[in-house]
Order: structure tokens, then C-alpha cells, then sequence
């Protein structure tokens, strides 16, 4: 029940108010119609004609209350009769070796999602050889224990300087080819803005890498994936100019090979029947051993959360809807009431045969990140927190005043699992868990899906998907913090990474490790808890997956955080630190630097790449073998 009391504001607070709401409502009823007509069937277009037709559209909608509408400057442009030849790429990825095969048994690969899909990292090994990025260049290790040497090493900087800036991202590496994602930015006069290049260098030869070519495409970079050779690649281009539009053309998207771009054809650009959104998606399909882009698409919509399988690859975007009332009287004032949530939009592409664009669906609530998606018997699964805010609008006509109001209990979390079938159709739901509590991790495994929502407790949730059309709760377990990741640690063994928190009051504290028996889903339990020590406060694996070393089959987990690289066993159903690295980081009032360190094994020796370089140490005793400084 709404407070009845309503105090009048002065009139710079009533301006203020005014166009806060104004704005606030705008952007909500964009995010709304974007979500609902996104959800709906897409087709490609058939003219850059109508591309443009479909952004002018957006552009108009979605500015129609802050006067920065701008029409093209040549008549009103209407969909072509007959469309250029569809773009003549063809998905080439036969014969290729399988990604993970028995190679891997001695080394230690990134920590990815699913099996069979590689994620880029800024290290990678073929188990003779590593691979590093630090600071915009490609360093090239033998990796031989207490012999190991620095080969070689390659600026990813442009050649000629100039106006563009480059950022070297993360990296693959697939049968002699090192393939670099790079972010760019033109400043030049007639340069295309911001790129995503994936750069393709020839380390065949490790002390002598070439440069073999460079593929991009428009936009900043969002994620990406490698499956048997084959990258895809994900960037999403925005149009921030709104003065007319002269040519069609400069609005769609290009794909670049050494420099010379060209604009995607109509065919491969997918549009929603209507949108507010002018952001494009970007799609594309390279060929590491071809060395040449294999398909490309886009989609006029947005896109922040990428999900794949060896077979389907999914974009995800999370919206803030809005709903109002129509008005009524209260006393002197016409109410209007509002309820804020928020949504996801999800596009489905199949990868069996070029990019092809299957279904677009939507849910209620938002995702946390990649792992709050799974598929599996053709089914994706959701995990997501559902937020509701409500709030009225006062305005009383005659005196001009307006008066926002909330209730006490005016903003609700819920979290909620969803299961959709191949068309992306909700067939199954699991509603209404941890009331005002969001989800901090997420890790499907088979039919179960385990969950971590967090306010002042723990509570870590398994449910059984066995029947994706009911799916249903089988435990909840409460503890204090949260882990922020979760990993199956072999069989009957769950692992969580992630923070203590106090009990009353959720402040989180200290890095805390979790191992919780899972071996009846219906009855978790924790088996152990390690806090790290109060000046170790923070690790990137706590946001950031790959930044985790972790391997069960060899009992190891690393990760780097304020004061070293802690390396940790589980044994006899404890937690026991191994190693804290600090070479080199010796002085009590230096904070190690965390946030770009990984670490690999390959045979006996563990390799840790930090900004001084490379340093290798036994895996069992952890004693320093060699260091290998960069500069």
C-alpha cells in the first residue's frame, strides 16, 4: 500500500524529477518494444534500402521526445525489387583435428564452458611451446622446464602508427597458427571507428612468427569462439551519428581482409518486422587453416552474453522493460502507476552449415554471464534473477506538481530457471526462488543445475531438468558468503570459489574456497571451507573463469590474487595450500599485479606468466626452476 502522504517539491527538485522521469521512461519504453519485437520472427533484408528504412525507423522512435531526429537526406527510401548476390563465402571446415584431443593429457589447456569449444585466453600451449600476450605483443616460450627459453616475440601494434589504435585482447592457437583478437579504434578522417581484427600469425616456426593476414569486422568486441579450427567471432557496431544519411551503404556493417572491407551483403542482414534499436550484432566464421573468413552475418539488435555448443551458437541481450497503467484519480491527483523489470532476448544460429539463423525468443529476468545458459537434448536452459520495481506517478494538473512515490516493498528479486526448445519456446519453468536474492553463479551438469543466490547467506540451489517440461527443486543449502564460480571437481564433488560473507550484515570479506558434496543432489552438503588471509582480498578467477587454473584429474587449483599465485589441493576433505608464489613481489607494501596472470602445466613443470614475464617452477615441489624476464 502506496504512503498517502505527499510532500510538494520546490521547483528546481520538480524540473530535476520531471526530466529524470521523461528520460527514464523513454529509455524503459524502448528497452520494452525492443524487447517484444525482438522476441518475434527476423527476416533478412532484401535491400540496403531497407536497412537503412529500418534504422531510420528505430532512430525516429527511439528519439521521437528529445529532438535529435534526423530524416535522409534523400527521399524516403523504400525496399529495392530485386537484391544483389547473396555473399559467395561457404563454410569450409572439414578434415580438421578434433580441439582436446590426447595431446592434452600432459598439459593443461584454458578453463572453458563445454567441451569441445575453445575460449580465447591471453596463454595457450601445444604442449611444447607457449604461447603468451602482454602489452600489445606475442611472446613465444620453449616451454622445457629449467631449460626453457624466450624464441621470439612480435609487436601486434600497427605498422605505420598513424590514427589507429590497437588493443591485443586474447588469443587461439590451432595447427601452427597463433589467431589474435585485437580491438581497434580509426581516428583517421575516413576511418570506420571501432573494429574487432582477428590477426593470423604463422608460428609454424616459433622463432621467426609471420604475419599471415588480417580478418575483422566492424564494432567493438563482445566474445568469441573456436570449435575444430573454426573462429567465431562476435562484435557489436553502433551508429552514433545523426546528421543525415546520404548513402545507404555507410550504415551496414563491413568485413575486412587486409584492409580492403566490404559491406555485407543484404541477404546476411538480419531485421526484426520493427525495432528501436540501432546497434548491430556481428557474426563471423574464420578459417584458421584456410586463413580466411567462411561467413558472416549480422543483426540489427543488440547483444552482450555469448553461449555455444559444437552445433548452435547463442547471443543473448538483457533489456529494462516498463509498464504503466492507464491514469486514475486519487484526491486532487491523476496517478499513474509503473512497474520496472528487466528481460533477455535470445537469437539462436545453427553451425552446420554456414551461419544460419534459426529462432528468436525472449524470457523474463536477466542473465549473470555465459554459464547461466546450457544446452542440451536440443533444449536451452536459463538460469536468471527476475527484478520488479514499483513506483507511481502523482501530478496534480492544476498546480503543476508532480511527486514520484514507492512502496516500502516496492522492489522484488526473484530467480527463476527456464527451459526452451529448439524455436526457442518457453516449454518449462522453475519460479520464484530465493526471494530478494540475485544468482552469483551458475553450473549445469547433465539433468542438474546448480545455482548460488546471495543477499546475506549462501544458499547454493540444485534442481532436477530431467523433465524439461517440470522441472523441479531438490535441495538448498544456506552458508555464509557466496562462490561466484562453480566447477564439478569429479565425481560427487561441486567446487565454489568465491567470497565469506557476515551473516547479518552480507558484507563480503575474505576469498573463500568451498568444496560441497553433491553426490546426492537432494541433500548437499559443504565438506570444507579455506579463507584466504584478509590482505589477499582479491582474485580475477572471481569474475573471470579462464583466469582459474583447475584441474581435478591432477587435484590442482590456482588462481593469482593480491599477494601471489595460490596454488591449492583437496585432500582427506580439506583444503590445502600447496604454494603462494611471490618472486619477485617480496615487499610487504606491493600488491602483486593479478589481473593479467595465468598459469599452465605441461609434464612436471607449472609456467606462470605475470607482467615481468615467464617463470617456471616444479610441479611437485614447487621450487623455482627458471625465470624468463621480458625486459
Amino acid at each position: 500500500m502506496f504512503k498517502k502522504t505527499i510532500l510538494p517539491l520546490t521547483a528546481l527538485v520538480l524540473c530535476t524529477v520531471l526530466l529524470l522521469l521523461a528520460c527514464s521512461s523513454l529509455i524503459a519504453r524502448v528497452y520494452s518494444e525492443t524487447r517484444n519485437l525482438r522476441s518475434g520472427a527476423m527476416h533478412p533484408a532484401v535491400s540496403y534500402e531497407e536497412v537503412l528504412a529500418a534504422i531510420l525507423s528505430a532512430r525516429k522512435e527511439r528519439s521521437a521526445g528529445d529532438g535529435i531526429y534526423f530524416e535522409s537526406s534523400a527521399e524516403a527510401p523504400a525496399p529495392a525489387p530485386t537484391a544483389p548476390a547473396p555473399s559467395d563465402m561457404a563454410m569450409v571446415n572439414e578434415g580438421k583435428a578434433v580441439y582436446g584431443d590426447d595431446r592434452s593429457a600432459s598439459y593443461s589447456t584454458t578453463n572453458i564452458q563445454v567441451e569441445g569449444v575453445d575460449e580465447a585466453d591471453l596463454i595457450k600451449t601445444d604442449g611444447e611451446y607457449i604461447y603468451a600476450l602482454y602489452d600489445n605483443e606475442l611472446r613465444i616460450y620453449r616451454a622445457a622446464g629449467a631449460e626453457s627459453a624466450l624464441l621470439s616475440r612480435a609487436s601486434l601494434l600497427p605498422g605505420d602508427g598513424g590514427d589507429v589504435n590497437r588493443d591485443a585482447r586474447e588469443m587461439y592457437l590451432w595447427d601452427g597458427t597463433a589467431a589474435v583478437v585485437c580491438q581497434e579504434y580509426d581516428w583517421s578522417e575516413d576511418g570506420g571507428g571501432s573494429r574487432t581484427v582477428l590477426r593470423l600469425i604463422d608460428v609454424s616456426d616459433p622463432e621467426k612468427p609471420v604475419l599471415r593476414s588480417e580478418l575483422g569486422q566492424d564494432g567493438y568486441y563482445v566474445d568469441s569462439r573456436m570449435t575444430e579450427g573454426t573462429v567465431y567471432l562476435v562484435s557489436q557496431k553502433g551508429l552514433w551519428y545523426y546528421g543525415p544519411i546520404e548513402d545507404p551503404v555507410t550504415v551496414i556493417p563491413c568485413v575486412y581482409t587486409d584492409g580492403v572491407k566490404t559491406p555485407l551483403a543484404p541477404q546476411r542482414i538480419f531485421l526484426p518486422e520493427d525495432t528501436t534499436d540501432e546497434n548491430f550484432t556481428v557474426l563471423t566464421s574464420t578459417d584458421l587453416s584456410a586463413g580466411a573468413q567462411t561467413d558472416a552475418c549480422t543483426v540489427l539488435g543488440s547483444a552482450s552474453t555469448v553461449y555455444m555448443t559444437p552445433n548452435s551458437i547463442y547471443l543473448a541481450a538483457t533489456f529494462y522493460d516498463e509498464e504503466e497503467s492507464e491514469p486514475y484519480q486519487e484526491a486532487q491527483y491523476s496517478v499513474v502507476d509503473h512497474v520496472s523489470s528487466r528481460s533477455t532476448t535470445l537469437s539462436a544460429f545453427d553451425l552446420t552449415d554456414g551461419l544460419t539463423l534459426r529462432a528468436t525468443g525472449a524470457v523474463p529476468g536477466s542473465l549473470l554471464n555465459q554459464f547461466s545458459l546450457d544446452e542440451k537434448d536440443g533444449n536451452l536452459r536459463l538460469a536468471v534473477t527476475e527484478y520488479t520495481y514499483r513506483y507511481r506517478i502523482f501530478t496534480d494538473e492544476k498546480y503543476g506538481f508532480v511527486n514520484y512515490q514507492q512502496d516500502e516493498d516496492a522492489q522484488s528479486d526473484t530467480n527463476s530457471l527456464y527451459v526452451l526448445d529448439g524455436g526457442l519456446n518457453v516449454i518449462g519453468s522453475l519460479t520464484g526462488l530465493g526471494e530478494d536474492e540475485q544468482i552469483y553463479s551458475v553450473r549445469f551438469d547433465g539433468d542438474l543445475c546448480y545455482f548460488v543466490t546471495f543477499r546475506q547467506t549462501d544458499p547454493l540451489f540444485a534442481a532436477d531438468l530431467s523433465d524439461p517440461s517440470a522441472p523441479r527443486l531438490l535441495s538448498e543449502l544456506k552458508l555464509p558468503g557466496f562462490s561466484s564460480y562453480l566447477h564439478i571437481y569429479g565425481e560427487g564433488l561441486l567446487f565454489g570459489l568465491g567470497r565469506w560473507a557476515d551473516e547479518e550484515t552480507g558484507w563480503s570479506e575474505e576469498i573463500k574456497l568451498a568444496m560441497y558434496d553433491s553426490s546426492d543432489p537432494a541433500a548437499l552438503t559443504e565438506l570444507a571451507s579455506y579463507r584466504l588471509p584478509e590482505d589477499a582480498w582479491y582474485t580475477p578467477a572471481l569474475n573471470d573463469h579462464k583466469a582459474l587454473l583447475i584441474r581435478p584429474e591432477k587435484n590442482l587449483i590456482g588462481f593469482a590474487a593480491d599477494r601471489g599465485y595460490y596454488l591449492f589441493a583437496y585432500e582427506d576433505g580439506a583444503f590445502v595450500q600447496k604454494a603462494l608464489l611471490t618472486d619477485g613481489w617480496e615487499r610487504e607494501d606491493w600488491y602483486w599485479d593479478c589481473w593479467n596472470t595465468r598459469a599452465l602445466y605441461i609434464d612436471e613443470a607449472l609456467y606462470l606468466l605475470d607482467e615481468q614475464g615467464l617463470r617456471v617452477y616444479d610441479l611437485n615441489s614447487f621450487e623455482p626452476l627458471c625465470s624468463l624476464y621480458a625486459y
